[in-house]
């Protein structure tokens, strides 16, 4: 028998409030599925929307880099643990499964420290399961050094800032044994008691006027470190030159002329005493010449006269008074009509 037959004849059997029944189920249906239908489309247009905008995109990053391998040194397997521990948690997704991370541990050891290890890598780890912790456990029991804080507790206590030293230069050296005894740990009045105690005696004394904290760790260095660059400031200061007007003047003579230093004083010391001017042996009965200007010394020439003494008869080379010597500076001094005499 036909069922599309049976069908009609069953839709022709029905009473007409059978048939209005039927006809409101399938509206409903249609309804909810144009509901459904609608709400999908706008839950892709949100996406599709959220997608285009940058604003709410995750940033894709890079592997996190690993540094140098660990090259057995014990002083330098602290940062290194700490590097790899840290990219194992935050690159898990790139790194892969446990044993992934067992694996990249390995890869990140020197070849002589893979040759030291290796008989405990090959059998899966200490616990023989590729366990990536158990393997950094190992290696920490191998290389970590487990007086470490005992050594840097004691060169903490003697640490002392040099002479020379910047305040910025001593203070890392001070912060990194703070964290290898494990002074982080510390309360801020111990800490800034050791930091006081290695500082240089200059930075203590001012430190002891200003009234620095000595409750807050952070606010202490910072004061420390104020009063270390004023001092340090100073000491360049006091190096350098003064400026020209601060600088000490050339002493001058009663004639108001440049004081001769040194050679200038030659054939002037045996002055007599009754008259100031005449001198012993060859330079006696001779006067002291006087410096001129150049616009001077030009007009005695022109007018004939001895560019010395602005006296008739003789040329500068035959003047009885002595050389005029300018002082240019200590223990050196040079003619101030040297090339002036030659011409005259």
């Amino acid at each position: 028998m036909n069922p599309t037959l049976d069908t009609e004849m069953s839709t022709n059997d029905s009473t007409p409030s059978e048939l209005h029944e039927q006809e409101n189920l399938s509206l409903n249906a249609v309804q909810m599925l144009v509901r459904d239908l609608t709400r999908e489309v706008e839950i892709l247009r949100a996406e599709r929307a959220s997608s285009l905008d940058p604003s709410t995109q995750t940033a894709r990053r890079k592997p996190l880099p690993t540094g140098p391998p660990f090259d057995g040194n014990k002083a330098y397997y602290k940062a290194w643990a700490l590097t790899i521990a840290h990219k194992l948690t935050s690159d898990a997704a790139f790194i892969g499964s446990p044993r992934d991370q067992y694996a990249l541990i390995w890869t990140n050891l020197a070849p002589n420290v893979q040759r030291e290890v290796s008989a405990t890598y090959e059998k899966g780890g200490p616990n023989r399961d590729f366990d990536p912790e158990a393997f950094l456990g190992y290696l920490r029991f191998c290389y970590e050094d487990n007086h470490s804080r005992e050594k840097a507790q004691a060169n903490l206590d003697s640490l002392r800032q040099g002479k020379n030293e910047s305040f910025a230069d001593f203070f890392p050296r001070f912060e990194q044994l703070l964290s290898q005894s494990g002074g982080e740990m510390w309360d801020d009045e111990q800490k800034l008691h050791k930091l006081r105690s290695g500082l240089n005696p200059t930075i203590r004394q001012v430190a002891l006027h200003r009234g620095v904290t000595r409750t807050d760790y952070q606010r202490g260095v910072q004061e420390y470190q104020s009063i270390a660059v004023d001092i340090e400031t100073a000491a360049i200061e006091s190096r350098s030159m003064p400026p020209p007007y601060l600088r000490p003047q050339a002493g001058r003579d009663a004639q108001g002329d440049v004081e001769m230093v040194t050679i200038g004083r030659i054939g002037t010391e045996g002055r007599s005493k009754q008259d100031g001017h005449s001198r012993q042996g060859k330079g006696a009965g001779r006067g002291a010449g006087t410096w001129i200007d150049p616009e001077t010394f030009r007009r005695r020439r022109e007018d004939g006269v001895c560019t010395r003494c602005a006296r008739a008869g003789h040329f500068a080379r035959e003047c009885p008074n002595a050389v005029v010597l300018r002082a240019v500076s200590a223990g050196r001094a040079v003619s101030g009509q040297g090339e002036n005499d030659s011409e005259n």
